[in-house]
């Protein structure tokens, strides 16, 4: 998939019922939600993720997958604008939410169309929806690839925070840039962008990222390692000195997603100690 060329024109009439791209979006929501969102919901992960961003009022999510961060954010008593760019994730996180007493807005925008060529793109509609008084707005985006969005949300006021917590995706989406890890840096680099033109004087950017073998000693190099890597999206922004961590069990194998730390081109096995690390970068 060429993904620089997702708003070039297209051939309308060339198009599959059963993409492949599709295939691959559910495949990542049936394994995903069933394995590790489940398996990290259970042991209150998304719960110490959401404390970190506790009194925001208007938070911006990038990556909704089961709604099971979103919801951590709603408990805190925030307005939550969610973004994913596969809204097969929609229906679970909209049931998730709603069985929880939350209201949401839903608003697809991508047309998916192959052209003669048989080259995916994806043609990202204008933003139509207002940001609700109360509850959630879902909203069918791409934070790295999404220019009427970027558009869009650099015309919205009040946001006291930006989180984007664990990202991942399917299959066909991965295989688009050189590796998981090189697709997490693409969005977190673009969760910058997106932060540094839509928070309000004092708000703050949240990321959590996954390392192996985080401790006391070597949470210092882990913070070290993402100042590095994103050393030009920190022009505007610090990093919170003091690193926090929360260690947890491994997900069952039978989850069908292999994890890939931060740190390593190594997945992630069951005999491997893993964190969930937070970086909290405020504006400057």
């Amino acid at each position: 998939m060429n993904r620089k060329q997702k708003n070039a024109e297209v051939d309308q009439s060339h198009r599959s019922e059963d993409d492949p791209y599709e295939t691959s979006q559910q495949l990542y929501v049936n394994s995903w939600g069933d394995g590790h969102a489940a398996h990290f919901a259970s042991q209150r992960c998304y719960d110490w993720m959401g404390s970190f961003v506790k009194d925001r009022k208007l938070v911006l999510e990038i990556g909704i997958g089961t709604g099971a961060g979103t919801l951590a954010l709603c408990k805190n008593g925030s307005r939550v604008v969610s973004i994913d760019h596969n809204p097969r994730f929609f229906p679970r996180a909209s049931e998730l939410l709603i069985s929880s007493g939350i209201p949401v807005v839903e608003e697809r925008r991508a047309i998916l169309r192959r052209d003669q060529s048989d080259e995916l793109h994806l043609d990202y509609q204008p933003v139509k929806s207002r940001i609700p008084e109360a509850g959630v707005l879902l909203l069918d985006a791409d934070a790295a690839y999404d220019r009427k969005f970027f558009e869009w949300i650099c015309c919205q006021k009040g946001f006291d925070a930006v989180v984007c917590w664990n990202i991942g995706s399917h299959i066909a989406e991965v295989r688009s840039h050189d590796s998981e890890q090189a697709f997490r840096m693409i969005v977190q680099g673009a969760a910058f962008a997106i932060a540094h033109r839509c928070l309000s004087p004092g708000g703050v950017l949240h990321i959590v990222d996954r390392a192996i073998a985080v401790t006391e000693t070597t949470k210092r190099s882990v913070r070290d390692a993402f100042v590095s890597n994103h050393r030009r999206n920190l022009i505007e922004f610090t990093v919170d000195q003091d690193t926090q961590y929360l260690t947890y069990e491994s997900p069952p194998p039978e989850s069908g997603i292999k994890m890939t730390p931060a740190d390593s081109s190594k997945t992630i096995n069951r005999d491997t100690g893993f964190a969930f690390v937070s970086f909290l970068c405020r504006r400057i």
